[in-house]
């Protein structure tokens, strides 16, 4: 039985579900954010931390795993370390490349940043908070592009197999 559809179906499930988070934190949660103030704005900060964790672990364990074997059992994988030989392999080793950026904006988002900023709202140290926010929001953003570079190169790969 060929599984394929179901793995491509998770795969883009587990990404836009990482990728869908960074646009409700910036259109609905920063927004929103800005009436809490003291220790609600704090407890706020950590329970998304806890959350966008979760959300993040999950996706990229999803997406890593399905997208292992989808390349794997790909016609078009040339193999290990054969980064451009189709354009197919180029598309899918980018795809790679920014992902790892993903996964790096997101770990210094989740353990340095967010931390940060829920000292300095404890401290009531409105310097450092302004600064992280605007820092938090910068790294949100740029996921969110990222992400969608990452939808943009699977598109792009799935139209090469139709051709």
């Amino acid at each position: 039985m060929d599984f394929t559809i179901l793995l491509i179906w998770v795969h883009l499930a587990g990404i836009v579900t990482w990728v869908g988070l960074w646009f409700i934190t910036v259109l609905a949660l920063i927004p929103l954010r800005k009436h809490l103030t003291g220790s609600a704005l704090a407890n706020f900060i950590e329970d998304y931390r806890g959350r966008y964790t979760a959300i993040t672990w999950s996706a990229m364990a999803i997406f890593i795993v399905t997208g292992t074997i989808l390349m794997l059992n790909d016609e078009n994988y040339p193999g290990l370390g054969q980064f451009f030989d189709s354009e197919w392999a180029t598309l899918i080793f980018i795809k790679h490349i920014v992902v790892v950026l993903m996964i790096g904006i997101s770990l210094i988002l989740l353990n340095g940043i967010l931390p940060r900023l829920t000292a300095a709202v404890a401290a009531s140290d409105q310097p450092s908070v302004d600064r992280l926010l605007k820092r938090e929001k910068f790294a949100v953003i740029t996921l969110a592009a990222l992400g969608l570079a990452v939808l943009f190169i699977i598109a792009t790969v799935g139209d090469l197999h139709a051709e």
